[in-house]
């Protein structure tokens, strides 16, 4: 098979040879995309029964969307009649090869376990039973995801079933009492064979030893077999590998839950997969009253320069700094972040003298594993940190994954006063108000003139046009270019600046529309500092509008670990299942994250879209009109509220929107998409595109969503569709739509 192509499939490997068929490495030219092809053999096709579990794989694969499940994309035939699945490619190893290794560390296999119970919850929610959960069907990815695969003998709803009357189907080991006796199943035959796979991956052996023993005997406690195992994490198995079905827990979704719920961090000390520390602000001792600046940048260089070490999770920014100046506890400040260590420490810088105290604090017993003071000089401020967070990998026992030698903090320039100006710069910038942004271009542009060549200074430049583009204080026209120019200069300085991959992605993404290249320079800054949220967030947005969900959801979900305690990851995470057709889930999300944030306008805003999409038309204005006066009528919201009095039938009232729009779009710029999608509603499509045709000249951002938003479901057979589609270079992926619709 090797070397032909399959319909427009190119056959590059085998994979793997198993019962039913074989499995091929291929390439999908039209897409540029690596796949896995899965054909039954003949002989196998010769069985109808056995023929029928081929299918039905392929039929329960596809109704499925998540990111803990394989995808499927086609099942086909060739001109030789033999049928093929093709699904999407997982490079890795399946969960069989790992445990075969010995017991995993309890936070990898609670992490893998937690993945695989999303995913069965989502097949659940759709009235699929797996029915064949074992190791062997578990993959495990380069990125520590997993997939469930090979759905050959899910039970399908509303749909007869294809075991003979008390018939038996499954793998013996994994299967439940049940399941053994040929009983009808139900969605809790999966919570039991979640269990034993759970089960054996703690205790590096099966709970059961014979088919006599699944119906009758119970396992040891986990708790007896390992000393490390929580008592919590014990009793969410064994609930599982109940005999009675009515005594194990109702639903995968249940057992998600509960495993987020009780899941401890590790011991700051032990340095496998899950170590995690948040920096805190370090307090400013200055006597200098407007020296908080230096202490808030050795901060956040401490941060950016631990995120870049592989095997620690590191919080970010904005989290961390919510605990500026406040008083509490150590161990409630690592239960809110969710870390197992936290670093403090305190900054007093007199003239060019520098003294600097740090300690490294175990979360859990509140002791002090290492503590040091610093009195160097200020042109000595890149050394001290670097030291710094050196000793905090040693002590952590995290294993650098590049020259144990090289330094985490490099300088990146000799010129101390434009280091300075820089981090006054990025003081603030971080206070996100348009006196901040037009100070920091101050301050960033008098760090080039001392050091013309100032990677970072360049790069907070990029920053700031992008930054103030989105709040609409400066024209996209004249925003974009300079943000380039900056992003460029910035590369040019320093090709290892993660915020400056970051910048271009964004640049080539939004104003480009040049998706693969923004691609690329998402991922290199991910490379460069995996622990970079601003690069996990701006490409996801890359994979929402791209259609690729499943990778889109990894990562926000990266950068949530790295930023628990931001409300806006929230809404990009619902965004996610919004533009899944999820909507139910999307919704709540949303609502979860409004209970600690009611007044943000963005969630509202989802909320309304997610009720519009269920035809609750009257709960998505009631959500929109909230947002639109928490945002003190910002012409934006006009738009979805327009689109929802338009779709619930007042047209009048649409109507006068869309005219105030026309009319206030006369003396002041508003975004064309905003008219748009009351004239989508209202069924005018062709004054609609011209609206759109519009956003497209303007270079819109929200017009990149043209290939997956739902509110472009009534035009996507328009003849102006494609076309428009094919201009921001999304033509390529308009296939992801039909999956969706």
């Amino acid at each position: 098979m090797k070397g032909k192509t399959i319909s427009h499939y190119e056959i590059l490997e085998e994979l793997g040879h198993g019962a039913m068929g074989t499995v091929y490495k291929a390439r999908d030219p039209r897409l540029d995309r690596l796949l896995a092809i899965k054909f039954i053999s003949r002989e196998v096709a010769s069985d109808t029964e056995k023929k029928l579990r081929f299918v039905r794989e392929a039929r329960a694969a596809s109704a499925l969307d998540h990111s803990n499940i394989c995808t499927v994309f086609e099942l086909g035939e060739t001109n030789e009649g033999d049928l093929f699945i093709a699904m999407a490619y997982c490079p890795g190893k399946n969960l069989r090869t790992r445990m075969n290794e010995g017991p995993l560390p309890v936070a990898e296999a609670v992490h893998i376990a937690t993945q695989i119970a999303e995913g069965l919850a989502r097949a659940h929610q759709v009235g699929i039973v797996h029915r064949d959960i074992k190791p062997a069907n578990i993959m495990l990815t380069a990125d520590g995801g997993v997939k469930i695969v090979d759905f050959g003998l899910a039970k399908l709803p509303n749909d007869m079933d294809i075991t003979h009357a008390g018939g038996f189907l499954g793998t013996a080991a994994y299967s439940s009492p049940e399941q053994l006796r040929g009983e009808s199943l139900d969605m809790r035959t999966d919570v039991w064979s979640w269990g034993v796979v759970t089960y054996e991956m703690l205790a590096g052996q099966k709970p059961f030893a014979t088919m006599a023993d699944i119906v009758a005997k119970s396992p040891t406690p986990l708790t007896h077999l390992r000393s490390d195992i929580p008592v919590e994490i014990d009793r969410v198995v064994l609930r599982a590998l109940q005999k009675k079905r009515s005594d194990r827990w109702k639903s995968a979704e249940e057992i998600a839950a509960s495993l987020k719920t009780h899941s401890a961090p590790p011991a700051a000390s032990n340095g496998n997969h899950g170590a995690s520390l948040a920096v805190l602000p370090f307090v400013n001792l200055s006597p200098e009253p407007d020296s908080e600046y230096f202490s808030d940048g050795l901060t956040e260089e401490l941060i950016h320069a631990l995120s870049q070490l592989q095997n620690l999770r590191v919080v970010s920014r904005t989290s961390a700094f919510e605990f500026k100046g406040k008083t509490q506890d150590i161990r409630s400040i690592g239960d809110q972040l969710n870390v197992a260590s936290i670093v403090e420490g305190s900054v007093r810088r007199h003239g060019e003298k520098l003294r600097v105290s740090a300690q490294l604090v175990n979360v859990s017993d509140g002791y002090c594993l290492w503590s040091q003071r610093f009195d160097r000089e200020l042109k000595d401020v890149f050394a001290v940190q670097d030291e710094i967070a050196q000793t905090i990998a040693d002590t952590l026992k995290i294993r650098l994954e590049t020259d144990p030698q090289s330094a985490l903090v490099r300088p990146r320039t000799e010129n101390i006063r434009a280091y300075d100006l820089y981090l006054r710069g990025r003081f603030q910038w971080n206070k996100r108000s348009p006196e901040g942004f037009q100070r920091a271009l101050e301050y960033f542009q008098a760090a080039l003139a001392e050091d013309p060549n100032f990677g970072p200074a360049h790069s907070g430049i990029a920053d700031y046009h992008i930054g103030v583009s989105m709040w609409g204080l400066e024209t996209p026209a004249e925003a974009w270019p300079k943000a380039k120019e900056g992003a460029t200069k910035a590369l040019i300085a320093d090709e290892t600046l993660a915020e400056a991959h970051a910048s271009m992605g964004t640049i080539r993404m939004w104003n480009e529309w040049r998706w693969r290249e923004a691609e690329r320079e998402f991922l290199r800054a991910i490379e460069l500092n995996p622990g970079h949220p601003n690069a996990h967030v701006q490409y996801n947005i890359l994979l929402v509008q791209t259609g690729r969900f499943d990778e889109a959801e990894r990562e926000i979900r990266a950068a949530m670990e790295a930023d628990p305690l931001s409300i806006p990851m929230n809404s990009y995470l619902a965004g996610v299942y919004h533009y899944r057709r999820d909507y139910d889930r999307s919704l709540e999300i949303c609502r979860q994250a409004l209970e600690l944030s009611p007044d943000d306008i963005e969630l509202h805003v989802v909320v309304g879209l997610n009720y519009e999409q269920k035809k609750m038309y009257a709960e998505a204005i009631q959500e929109i009109e909230l947002a639109l006066k928490l945002a003190e009528n910002n012409p934006l919201i006009w738009g979805p509220l327009g689109s929802c009095c338009a779709a619930a039938g007042d047209r009048d009232r649409a109507l006068s929107l869309l005219a105030q729009i026309e009319e206030l779009s006369k003396s002041a710029y508003v975004a064309y998409i905003t008219p748009a999608m009351i004239c989508l509603a209202l069924q005018d499509y062709d004054r609609a595109f011209d609206w759109l045709e519009k956003a497209a000249d303007a270079r819109e951002v929200l017009l990149c969503y043209l290939a997956v938003g739902p509110i472009y479901d009534g035009i996507r057979n328009h003849p102006r569709y494609l076309p428009l589609l094919n201009r921001i270079g999304l033509a390529s992926h308009s296939e992801a739509t039909s999956m969706t619709e």
